[in-house]
C-alpha cells in the first residue's frame, strides 16, 4: 500500500534502547526493584521474543524469533494473530527482528534475513517495504536505530566496498541522516555485533535442558558496542568491552558523565561474560531511563537489569526470577515473559514500578 517515501516523513519517534551498567552512587548500592504482580496475560505461547511494541489500544506487536512469527496480541482475550507471513515478496519478511516505535502507532522492523529490507507497520498491519535503495542512507547494510524529533534518522552502517561488499565486519559506522537536507553526519564507530563478525568476537554454544527436549542457543561474547537513540536526539553509545558509556548531544558533541568515562568493576574481564539469549539486552523506560540487562559468566543465572538515568547513574537494580524475562516497556506497563518447564515463553503485563 503506497510507497516508502510518504511513510518516512512520519519517522518523528523511535528509539533503539541501549546502555550499560555503571557504578552505583549509593553507599550500599542502588535499591532493588521487583516487577509488581501481573494484571493480565496473553493466551498463547512464544519461543523467543526479540521485539515488543505497545499500541495505543493496549494490544502489542510481538516478534517471535524462535518460530519466526510477527504477531499482534490482545490481553483482553483471544490467541495472537499473524500480521505478515515469511517470504521474499512485498510486505513479507524472511526473519523477524527488533521493533522500533514510530509516530502514531507506526512501527519499523528490519528484516533480519534479507539484504537490508525494512518493514513499515501501521497499527497492526504491514503497509510497506523499504528496500535498501529507498532507505534514507541508500545503503544495503543499514541497521536502523530510529528517528528523533529533529528530523534525523539514525542507523549503523556496515562499511562496504563497491567491489567486495562488506569490508570491515569488526566495525559499524553510527550515522544520522537529515530527512530534509539529506545531509549525513557520522557520530562514531561501533564495534560490530553483525553476524559476519561472530568469528572475530568469539562465540559459545550451550545446551539448555528441558523436560521435553534439549534446546541449543548461541550466545556471542559481550564485546560489541551498542547504541541507543532518544526521542530528544541524545544518543548513548555503550562500549561493552571496556564497560564505559558515551553520551552524544543532539548537536553531535561527545559528552561523558562526570570527568572521565565510568567503568564497571572488573570490566576488563579475564573471563568472558554473556547475555541471556531469551531476553532483550536493552529497553527504554517511559521516563527516559535505560533498562540494561546485566552480563554474567553463568548463562543460566537469574536475570538482573540496571536502571540508569541520563547522568549515567544506576538508580535501581531490577531483579527477576530465574524463569522471568523483561521483554518490553510501554507508557504505563512492563511486559515480561515467564518460561514454563518446556522452555516456552508466556507473555504477561505488569504495572511499571
Amino acid at each position: 500500500m503506497g510507497t516508502a517515501a510518504p511513510l518516512r516523513a512520519r519517522w518523528t519517534l523511535g528509539a533503539l534502547v541501549s546502555s550499560f551498567p555503571l557504578p552505583a552512587a549509593f553507599p550500599q548500592g542502588p535499591p532493588e526493584l521487583r516487577l509488581r504482580p501481573f494484571e493480565a496475560r496473553v493466551a498463547g505461547e512464544f519461543t523467543r521474543i526479540v521485539g515488543l511494541r505497545e499500541l495505543a489500544d493496549g494490544r502489542v506487536l510481538v516478534a517471535d524469533e524462535g518460530e519466526n512469527r510477527l504477531l499482534v496480541a490482545d490481553f483482553r482475550g483471544g490467541s495472537p494473530q499473524a500480521i505478515a507471513r515469511p517470504g521474499a515478496g512485498p510486505n513479507e519478511f524472511q526473519r523477524v527482528s527488533y521493533l522500533l516505535p514510530l509516530l502514531a502507532d507506526s512501527t519499523l522492523m528490519p528484516d533480519a534475513g534479507s539484504q537490508g529490507r525494512w518493514l513499515l507497520i501501521a497499527d497492526a498491519a504491514v503497509v510497506a517495504t523499504v528496500f535498501p535503495q529507498g532507505n534514507p542512507f541508500g545503503a544495503r547494510y543499514a541497521l536502523p536505530l530510529g528517528a528523533d524529533r529533529g528530523g534525523r534518522v539514525f542507523a549503523a552502517l556496515l562499511p562496504t566496498s563497491a567491489s567486495t561488499g562488506p569490508r570491515a565486519v569488526d566495525s559499524l559506522v553510527l550515522v544520522a541522516a537529515h530527512r530534509v537536507t539529506r545531509r549525513i553526519d557520522t557520530l562514531t564507530i561501533l564495534r560490530s555485533g553483525h553476524p559476519a563478525a561472530a568469528r572475530a568476537f568469539g562465540e559459545v554454544v550451550f545446551i539448555r535442558n528441558t523436560h521435553e527436549n534439549r534446546q541449543m542457543a548461541r550466545v556471542a561474547r559481550v564485546e560489541r558496542d551498542e547504541a541507543m537513540l532518544f526521542l530528544d536526539g541524545w544518543v548513548a553509545v555503550v562500549r561493552r568491552a571496556t564497560g564505559h558509556v558515551e553520551w552524544w548531544t543532539p548537536d553531535g558533541r561527545l559528552q561523558h558523565p562526570g570527568d572521565k568515562p565510568a567503568t564497571t568493576p572488573g570490566s576488563r574481564r579475564s573471563k568472558p561474560e554473556y547475555l541471556d539469549p531469551l531476553s532483550p539486552s536493552l529497553l527504554a523506560a517511559p521516563d527516559g531511563r535505560v533498562i540494561v540487562l546485566r552480563t554474567s559468566p553463568d548463562t543460566l543465572a537469574p536475570i538482573s537489569y540496571d536502571v540508569i538515568d541520563r547522568t549515567g547513574r544506576t538508580t535501581a537494580v531490577l531483579r527477576l526470577g530465574r524463569a522471568e524475562r523483561l521483554v518490553g516497556l510501554g507508557r504505563h506497563w512492563a511486559y515480561s515473559s515467564v518460561l514454563d518447564e518446556d522452555g516456552l515463553q508466556h507473555l504477561r503485563r505488569h504495572p511499571w514500578p
